[in-house]
């Protein structure tokens, strides 16, 4: 039962930006396998816009069109890796992604 609101989801991303700002290594796949579940859940769960999604990362609108699919396409083919990453926010917030 998916028993979270946007809200929920919104303070999840600005929690996972504010932590990247201090991080090392600012691609690191464990970082981007959790914002782009994030963003796919906006996007395809919220309806959330490019615009919007981009604003709440403080990022450009052309990356989340491109991040908004890796969650979709990385769970649909089984990717293990984006699994294990992306895990706890998986268990938290689940989401059957369209087809």
């Amino acid at each position: 039962m998916e028993d979270y609101t946007l809200e929920d989801i919104l303070i999840e991303c600005r929690l996972l930006a504010s932590q990247n700002k201090s991080a090392v290594k600012k691609r690191e796949r464990t970082y981007l396998d959790k914002r782009n579940y994030l963003i796919g859940l906006l996007h395809y769960k919220f309806g959330k816009s490019s615009f919007y999604i981009a604003d709440v990362f403080n990022m450009d609108s052309s990356t989340v069109r491109t991040a908004k699919s890796h969650a979709y396409n990385l769970l649909r083919f089984g990717d293990i890796t984006f699994s294990a990453n992306a895990c706890e926010f998986i268990q938290r917030f689940p989401y059957e992604f369209p087809s």
